[in-house]
C-alpha cells in the first residue's frame, strides 16, 4: 500500500513540477548596478535588497535606489564589490565586501559604518574579504572571511573574537537550540552555545570540505549542505552522523548525472528545497519523493550557449512565498506565485511541434482531443495538450497560405468535424491512422471562402464569411451553386457582408453576429430578423465580436468598445447595460466571451482575461504575470469542455483552466511612503532646504514631518511593495483634515500638494495587490505645517483694520465715482466749448494771417527796392538783408498757418500736373544749395533715371520737398551730408531724404506727423519750428494717395520716405489739369528766405581800456545785431551755444554777459547758473534774452542769478541802458571795496556772490592773522583757486593785488587794537603778522598817513 502511495504522490508532483511558473526577471536595463547577484534580502519594511559586484541596490517593486562607493565619502559602501547581504534584528543591513570588510548600514537614518581589518582601525575584523554573516540569537554578530577564519562582535561591549584562523568561512547558520554550524572549506564545525566551544564535526562522510552552503532541516533534524564535490545535494543526519546525496538527472538526458558543482540551498516554506549549481542552472528537491526537477528559469529568447542562468549564486523565499534567485550574469529571477492557468506559449521552453503560435480557433473533441486553428500554420491536434501533430490535405496538394490560416472548428453530434479557412470549407476524415483534411466545396466563383464561423443544426450547415455574407448548405458536398447565399443586395435586413458569429441559445434561436449588428435567423422560413431594443439604447458598437448567453433571459455581447449585458423582457425587447474599461474591465475590446458552471462571465481582451461577477457586477482581471500566454487574445477563440475546463487562445499561444480553481492572491501589501520632493527635486537624508533639515530619517521610516510655510508644495511617492505584477497594484490616499475621502488613484504612486494652510494633517495611503485585493490598514504620515509669520495673531489684527480702512475706501471711491460721473457730464460740456473755442481760435488765426499778408507785403517790398539801390551803404544793406530775409520766413508760416487751416477743415485741394520728377527736385534742391555751402554740409541728389515722368501737383509737392530738406538741414550737424534718391519701383516711386544728424528717439516715431508735436528741443535747439510743417507734409502726400514714413537711428541717419503711384487712374478727373508733361518753372517762384544766409561772425579781438561783454545767441542774425550794437563802445566775445560760452567766460571774465535762453547744449537757465555758482565768474553781471514771456520765466531766471531779464522783440536802447548801469553798478561796488575792507563778515548781509566771496576771503585772512608765513599763495589754495584768478578778482573787485589786499586787512586789525593802551607797538606788529617792527611802521604811515605811535594818540584825544 505504501508503494502505491508513494507511486501516487511521485505522480502528482511531477505534475505540479510541470505546472508552468511565472518568472520575472530584473537586470542593469531595470536599474541594477550590475548583474552579477551574490545577495538578497527581503527586509522588514518590505523593500528587496540586491547585492551586487557593482553596488548595493533597494528596490520597491518600481524603482531602484542605488548605493555605491564614492571616493573620500565616509558614509558610502566601503568597496563597490558584494560578496554577502544580511538584515540583522535591528532592522540593519551588513554588507560583505570583496576587499573593504564588512559595512553596516542604517536604513533608516541613512549611514554607513565601516568595519575593517587595518592596524589603524579600531573596529577591525578577522579579514577585508567577508563571504557569510549571521547573527546569534543573543545580538552577537558572526562575520566569515575569505581566509581569516570566523570573528565574533559584540556591540555592547564593541569587542572581538576571532576563531578559525586561516579558514575559509563560507555559511554560518544557527539551529533552533543555539548551536551554531558553521560551514568552511575544511568541513563542518559546530558551535555549542553552552559551553561556547568549537568541534569539527564527524560526518561519516569524511570528503566533504569546501562546503558552499548550510540549511539546517529542524522538522528532520538534517542538515542540508552543499560543497564543491560534485555530489549535488547531502543531507547530515545530526543524529545518527549518516549522510546520503542526491545528483540532480540531466533534462536531456534523464539516465545520465549531472556533474556540476552545487553551491547555493533553500528550504522553502512549503518544505521543499532550491538548490542552485555551478554551471548546471535551478534544482527542485521534493523531500519527501527525494526527487529533484529542473527549473527552468532562462527566456525562452536567448541562445542555447548563454550561461548568464547556469550559476545560481544566491537563493530566497520572501514573505509572500516567492522565491528570488540571484545569478551571475542574469540579474535577479523572481518566480512567483502563479495561478493555476496552463497552456502552451511562443516562449515556453517545449516540444509542442506547433510551428505558428497564432491560435485563431479551438475545440476539444469528444475523445478529449484538442484542435487548434492557427493564424499561417495550419491545423494541429493533441491528445495530451502538450505535443501537437499538423494535418495535411487528403490530396497531398500543396498547400496555400490561405489553406493554413484556420479561423473556426466545429464538430457536430455525431462527432463529424468541420474546419472554416481562408481556402474553404474543409472535413476532417481519419485514413490509416492519421487526420487529414477534404475539401467540401467545389467553387467557381470562389466565394465561400475566408469562412469566420461555423454551425450545424439538423444536417443544415450555415457559414459565415468574411467577404461574401451567410450561406446555407442542405447538400454539403455540393459545388458552390447548390449554396444559399445571403448578402445585403438580396437580403433587406442584413447590412453587412462579413459575418463573425453563428450560435444557437436555449431556445434554439439563431444568432448571427456581423461587423453591422446582430441578428436572429429563422432557419424554417430562412429569412433575418433585426433585435428589438428599449428606447434610446443601442449596442456598445455594431460589430459584433462575441456572444454567449448566461441564462434564458441574459446574454452577453462583446465588440472593439465594451462589454454590453443584455436582458431580454417578456415583449421581447432588450435591455442593455454597458461595461468599459473604467468600469473594471482590462481593455474594451472583446475578443470571446463564455460562461463557467458558476454562472460567471469569462472574458478575452486586448490585455488579458477577466472575470464578470453577474451579481455584483465586478471585474477580476488576469494578465501575463498570472501565467496567461500574453495580453491579445484572439475573436471568438474560446471554448468549455464538458468538465467546465475553458479554453482562450491568442496571439501567443493557448491557455487552459478550471475556472473553481482560479483563486485571487490574498497575499496583503504591505504600503510604504518611498519619497518625498519638493519642486520636483527629491529631498534627501540629512539634506537642508531653507536653512533647515526637513528629513532627520528616511521617509519610509519618517512618522512626522514638519513643514514651513515656504515648504507648503511637496510630492510624495509611495508604493504597495508587492511584487507580484507591481504594475497592476493599485492606491489609494487621503490627507485628514484637507479631504477626508479616500481618493482612488488606480495605479498612480505619486500625490502633490500645494499651498496647504497652517495646521496639522495626517497622510493616510493604503494599496492592493494585483488581484485587487487591499490592505486596508494604512501607512500614515503625521504632517504639521507652521503658520507664515504674517498668518499670526497680530497680523490678523492688522489686517482687520487694512479691512476697515478698504472698506472706507471703497465708500471713499464710490463716492468720488459719484462725483466724477457728475464732472463727466460738466466735462463733456467743456469739451464741445473748447472745440467750439478751438475752432473759433483757428478761424482767428486763419483771419490774421491773410491781415499780416498786407503789411508783410509793404514791409518786403521796399526793402526789396531799397536792396537795389547801389549808393547805400553796407552796414545799411546788411539790416535791409535782415528785414527781407525774416519778411519771407514770416510770410512762409504765414501761408503754412493758410495751409494747415486748410487741411484741418478738409478744403485743401490738388491740382496735379504731368511733370518731370527728376527735373522739379533738382530745382528744390538747388534753393537748398546756398545753406549747404555755409554751414558746410554735402548736399547731393541721386536718380535712377535722367528723366521720370509723374502727375502731381507742383505748389503742394514744392512745400513737401521744402518741409523735408528744411527739417533735414535742421538736424544736421556741420560737415555733414544730406542727400535726396529718387527710386522707380513696380507701381511707383520713392523720394527718399536722409541726413546723417543727431536722428529722432524712436518713442517719438510714431508722433512726428501729429500737428504741433516737435521733437523734444533738447536735440537741438536751432531747430525751432512751429510743429505743423510735418503735419501739412503729410496731409499733402495722402492728398496724393502717397505714403510718407521716417525711419532714424539715433546718431547714425534719419530717412523720410515718399510713395507716390504712377499714373493718373487714382485722382480724380477734377484734380486733373493738364494731359500732357508741363515744363517745370524755373526757381524764381520758390525763391525762399535761404537764399539770403546769415554768417556766423566771432569777434574776439579786445582791448584793455573798454569793457568786455560776452554775446553767447545761437541764432546769427540775431548775435550779429547785438554785436554790432555793443562793438563800438566795448570789447564783444561772440559764442553761440551755452556750451561755448561757458567755457570762453570761465577763460576771459568778461565784464558783463548778454545770454539767450533757448540755446542747443546748454539753455541760458543752466548757463546763467553755473556762471554764478562758481567764485571766480560769480560777480559778473548776466543778461538774460528770451521770447518766453511768462512771468514763470522770468522768475526762474532772477532765481538763477540773472541781473536783467529782457523779452524779445527787445528794445535796442533798454537793452543799452541795461548794460551801462549794469557796468556801473559794478564800478562803484568796486571803488566801495577798494577803500573798505570789512572784518567781520558775521555782521554783513550777503546780497551777491561778491560780498560773499570777499568776507570768505577776509575770514581766512583773520583767521591766519599772527601767522606772518601767510600770502598769497596760500590764501589763493584756500579758497580753491590759482594765485593768477585770484589776483584778477581782487582787482577787479577791490582794485588790489592779493598781497595789498591780505596787508590792508591787517592793518586794519592793527587799527583797532591800538586801542588798547596796555599793548606795545612791538607786539602789535607780530598779532597782525607783521614780524619787521620797521616795515610795519613804513606800511602803516603810507597807509594812514602817520606812525602807529600818532594814530594812538589821535585815538586817545
Amino acid at each position: 500500500m505504501k508503494n502505491y502511495l508513494l507511486i501516487i504522490f511521485v505522480f502528482v508532483t511531477s505534475l505540479l513540477n510541470a505546472q508552468k511558473q511565472v518568472v520575472s526577471y530584473l537586470t542593469v536595463e531595470d536599474g541594477l548596478t550590475q548583474n552579477e547577484i551574490t545577495g538578497i534580502v527581503h527586509d522588514t519594511k518590505g523593500f528587496m535588497w540586491f547585492a551586487t559586484r557593482g553596488g548595493l541596490n533597494r528596490y520597491d517593486g518600481y524603482e531602484f535606489v542605488q548605493f555605491k562607493r564614492k571616493s573620500g565619502d565616509t558614509n558610502s559602501l566601503s568597496n563597490p564589490s558584494i560578496e554577502c547581504l544580511y538584515e540583522d534584528s535591528h532592522d540593519r543591513l551588513w554588507i560583505g565586501t570583496k576587499s573593504g570588510g564588512v559595512d553596516l548600514y542604517n536604513p533608516k537614518a541613512g549611514l554607513f559604518r565601516h568595519f575593517r581589518n587595518e592596524s589603524n582601525s579600531n573596529e577591525m575584523i578577522g579579514d577585508n574579504r567577508i563571504i557569510s554573516i549571521n547573527e546569534q540569537k543573543n545580538g552577537n554578530m558572526w562575520f566569515g572571511g575569505w581566509s581569516g577564519g570566523l570573528t565574533i562582535w559584540n556591540e555592547e561591549s564593541n569587542t572581538f573574537e576571532y576563531h578559525l584562523k586561516n579558514h575559509r568561512v563560507s555559511a554560518i547558520k544557527e539551529d533552533a537550540n543555539g548551536n551554531i554550524w558553521i560551514g568552511t572549506n575544511k568541513g563542518i564545525y559546530a558551535y555549542d552555545s553552552n559551553n561556547k566551544t568549537f568541534t569539527r564535526s564527524n560526518f561519516k562522510d569524511a570528503s566533504l570540505y569546501d562546503v558552499n552552503d548550510l540549511v539546517i532541516d529542524s522538522k528532520r533534524n538534517i542538515l542540508w549542505v552543499t560543497a564543491w564535490n560534485k555530489k549535488g545535494l547531502i543531507g547530515f543526519d545530526l543524529e545518527t552522523g549518516e549522510s546520503v546525496s542526491y545528483m540532480p538527472k540531466c533534462s536531456s538526458e534523464p539516465n545520465k548525472v549531472y556533474n556540476s558543482n552545487s553551491y547555493s540551498l533553500l528550504l522553502d516554506s512549503k518544505g521543499e528545497i532550491y538548490m542552485g549549481t555551478w554551471g548546471g542552472g535551478l534544482y527542485r528537491f521534493n523531500l519527501e519523493s527525494k526527487h529533484f526537477s529542473k527549473v527552468n528559469i532562462k527566456p525562452g529568447n536567448l541562445g542555447e550557449l548563454n550561461t548568464d542562468y547556469d550559476i545560481i549564486l544566491k537563493i530566497i523565499e520572501d514573505k509572500s512565498g516567492a522565491i528570488w534567485i540571484g545569478t551571475d550574469g542574469g540579474g535577479v529571477c523572481r518566480i512567483g506565485n502563479q495561478l493555476p492557468f496552463q497552456g502552451v506559449a511562443v516562449n515556453d521552453d517545449n516540444q509542442s511541434g506547433i510551428k505558428n503560435f497564432h491560435v485563431l480557433t479551438l475545440i476539444e473533441d469528444k475523445d478529449s482531443n484538442v484542435w487548434l486553428g492557427t493564424k499561417g500554420g495550419g491545423l494541429y491536434y493533441s491528445e495530451d495538450r502538450k505535443h501537437f501533430i499538423g494535418i495535411n490535405n487528403l490530396r497531398g496538394d500543396a498547400i496555400t497560405p490561405d489553406f493554413k490560416v484556420v479561423k473556426c472548428i466545429y464538430e457536430t453530434l455525431d462527432g463529424t468535424k468541420w474546419v472554416g479557412t481562408d481556402y474553404g470549407l474543409h472535413q476532417l476524415v481519419f485514413q490509416k491512422g492519421k487526420y487529414y483534411l477534404k475539401n467540401q466545396i467545389a467553387t467557381k466563383k470562389k466565394q465561400i471562402r475566408k469562412i469566420q464561423s461555423l454551425f450545424e443544426k439538423d444536417g443544415v450547415l450555415f457559414l459565415g464569411t468574411q467577404q461574401h455574407g451567410f450561406w446555407l448548405g442542405k447538400q454539403i458536398n455540393t459545388p458552390e451553386e447548390n449554396w444559399k447565399q445571403f448578402v445585403p443586395a438580396n437580403d433587406s435586413i442584413l447590412r453587412n457582408e462579413r459575418i463573425s458569429l453563428i450560435q444557437s441559445d436555449n431556445q434554439n434561436r439563431i444568432w448571427v453576429g456581423s461587423y453591422k449588428g446582430i441578428y436572429f435567423f429563422d432557419d424554417k422560413k430562412e429569412t433575418f430578423a433585426g433585435l428589438s431594443f428599449a428606447q434610446n439604447q443601442k449596442l456598445t458598437s455594431d460589430i459584433i465580436l462575441s456572444w454567449c448567453q448566461l441564462n434564458d433571459s441574459t446574454f452577453f455581447i462583446g465588440t472593439p468598445s465594451g462589454l454590453n449585458l443584455l436582458t431580454e423582457t417578456k415583449s421581447g425587447e432588450f435591455r442593455i447595460e454597458h461595461f468599459y474599461q473604467e468600469d473594471g474591465l482590462p481593455d474594451d475590446y472583446i475578443h470571446a466571451l463564455v460562461t463557467d458552471n458558476e454562472k460567471k462571465l469569462w472574458i478575452s481582451t486586448n490585455s488579458g482575461v477577466a472575470r464578470f461577477n453577474p451579481k455584483n457586477r465586478s471585474f477580476n482581471n488576469y494578465d501575463k504575470s498570472d501565467g496567461l500566454q500574453g495580453r491579445s487574445f484572439s475573436e471568438g477563440c474560446v471554448y468549455k469542455n464538458a468538465t467546465g475546463e475553458i479554453y482562450f487562445g491568442g496571439a501567443s499561444g493557448f491557455n487552459y483552466f478550471q475556472p473553481n480553481k482560479i483563486r485571487d492572491n490574498q497575499k496583503l501589501p504591505k504600503p510604504a511612503i518611498i519619497g518625498f520632493s519638493m519642486h520636483n527635486k527629491k529631498v534627501s537624508i540629512g539634506e537642508e532646504l531653507h536653512g533647515r533639515v526637513i528629513l532627520e530619517e528616511d521617509i519610509s521610516h519618517t512618522q512626522k514631518l514638519e513643514l514651513t510655510h515656504r515648504e507648503r508644495e511637496f510630492t510624495l511617492t509611495f508604493s504597495a511593495l508587492g511584487f507580484d505584477a507591481p504594475e497592476r497594484n493599485n492606491y489609494a490616499y487621503r490627507l485628514l483634515n484637507y479631504d477626508d475621502h479616500w481618493n482612488y488613484s488606480g495605479t498612480n504612486r505619486t500625490v502633490t500638494y500645494n499651498q496647504l494652510r497652517a495646521g496639522k494633517y495626517i497622510f493616510e495611503m493604503k494599496a492592493s495587490n494585483n488581484h485587487s485585493v487591499w490592505n486596508e490598514e494604512p501607512v500614515r504620515l503625521h504632517i504639521k505645517v507652521i503658520p507664515a509669520p504674517w498668518k499670526s495673531w497680530w497680523a490678523i489684527m492688522i489686517y482687520i483694520f487694512i479691512a476697515l480702512g478698504l472698506v472706507a475706501l471703497i465708500r471713499w471711491v464710490a463716492v468720488r465715482q459719484s462725483r466724477l460721473a457728475h464732472s463727466l457730464e460738466l466735462e463733456s460740456v467743456k469739451v464741445e466749448q473748447a472745440q467750439e473755442i478751438n475752432e473759433m481760435k483757428l478761424r482767428f488765426f486763419t483771419n490774421i494771417s491773410h491781415e499780416f499778408r498786407t503789411p508783410l507785403t509793404l514791409i518786403l517790398a521796399p526793402a526789396t527796392e531799397l536792396l537795389s539801390v547801389d549808393n547805400i551803404s553796407l552796414a545799411s544793406k546788411n539790416k535791409l538783408r535782415l528785414i527781407e530775409q525774416n519778411s519771407r520766413r514770416l510770410l512762409r508760416l504765414v501761408g503754412q498757418l493758410l495751409d494747415f487751416r486748410k487741411a484741418e477743415t478738409g478744403k485743401m485741394e490738388i491740382s496735379v500736373s504731368k511733370l518731370d520728377l527728376v527735373k522739379f527736385l533738382k530745382q528744390e534742391i538747388k534753393g537748398f544749395q546756398g545753406l549747404a555751402e555755409n554751414n558746410q554740409i554735402k548736399l547731393s541728389f541721386h536718380s535712377d533715371a535722367n528723366q521720370m515722368i509723374l502727375w502731381f501737383d507742383i505748389e503742394k509737392m514744392s512745400i513737401v520737398m521744402n518741409n523735408l530738406l528744411a527739417n533735414a538741414f535742421k538736424y544736421v550737424s556741420q560737415n555733414g551730408e544730406i542727400s535726396v534718391k529718387l527710386i522707380k519701383q513696380e507701381k511707383s516711386v520713392k523720394i527718399a531724404v536722409r541726413d546723417n544728424g543727431k536722428g529722432i528717439p524712436q518713442s517719438e516715431l510714431n508722433r512726428i506727423f501729429d500737428r504741433f508735436y516737435q521733437v523734444d528741443s533738447s536735440l537741438n535747439r536751432s531747430v525751432g519750428g512751429s510743429g505743423i510743417g510735418l503735419a501739412i507734409t503729410k496731409k499733402i502726400v495722402e492728398l496724393h494717395h502717397g505714403s510718407i514714413m521716417v525711419e532714424s537711428i539715433r546718431d547714425v541717419e534719419t530717412v523720410f520716405s515718399i510713395d507716390l503711384l504712377l499714373g493718373k487712374e487714382h485722382f480724380s478727373e477734377d484734380q486733373v489739369t493738364q494731359d500732357f508733361v508741363v515744363e517745370v518753372p524755373c526757381d524764381d517762384f520758390i525763391k525762399m528766405e535761404q537764399g539770403i544766409q546769415s554768417v556766423r561772425r566771432e569777434i574776439a579781438k579786445t582791448t584793455k581800456e573798454k569793457c568786455t561783454i560776452l554775446i553767447v545767441e545761437d541764432q546769427e542774425d540775431i548775435n550779429n545785431y547785438i554785436t554790432d550794437l555793443f562793438q563800438e563802445e566795448y570789447n564783444v566775445i561772440q559764442k553761440f551755444d551755452g556750451i561755448e560760452g561757458y567755457a570762453n567766460c570761465m577763460q576771459t571774465l568778461p565784464d558783463l554777459i548778454i545770454s539767450d535762453v533757448m540755446m542747443p547744449g546748454m539753455d541760458g537757465f543752466e548757463f546763467c547758473e553755473k556762471v554764478k555758482k562758481q567764485e571766480r565768474t560769480a560777480h559778473i553781471p548776466v543778461i538774460l534774452l528770451t521770447a518766453k514771456t511768462a512771468d514763470q520765466f522770468k522768475i526762474k531766471g532772477i532765481t538763477t542769478g540773472a541781473d536783467a531779464y529782457i523779452t524779445k522783440p527787445f528794445n535796442t536802447q533798454e537793452l543799452l541802458v541795461q548794460v551801462q548801469t549794469l557796468l556801473k553798478c559794478r564800478k562803484i561796488l568796486k571803488n566801495t571795496f577798494s577803500k573798505k575792507v570789512i572784518l567781520k563778515p558775521t555782521d554783513i548781509e550777503i546780497s551777491s556772490y561778491e560780498e560773499e566771496f570777499l568776507n570768505q576771503a577776509v575770514k581766512i585772512v583773520e583767521d591766519h592773522m599772527d601767522d606772518h608765513d601767510f600770502n598769497a599763495e596760500v590764501l589763493a589754495s584756500s579758497l580753491n583757486m590759482s594765485t593768477s584768478t585770484l589776483y584778477r578778482k581782487l582787482k577787479l573787485l577791490s582794485s588790489m593785488s592779493t598781497n595789498v589786499f591780505i596787508r590792508s586787512i591787517r592793518l586794519k586789525r592793527a587799527t583797532q587794537l591800538l586801542a588798547d593802551p596796555h599793548k606795545t607797538i612791538a607786539e602789535i606788529s607780530v598779532q597782525v603778522g607783521i614780524a619787521d617792527l620797521k616795515y610795519f611802521r613804513k606800511c602803516f604811515r603810507d597807509m594812514y598817513g602817520s606812525s602807529p605811535s600818532e594814530y594812538r594818540q589821535g585815538v586817545d584825544s
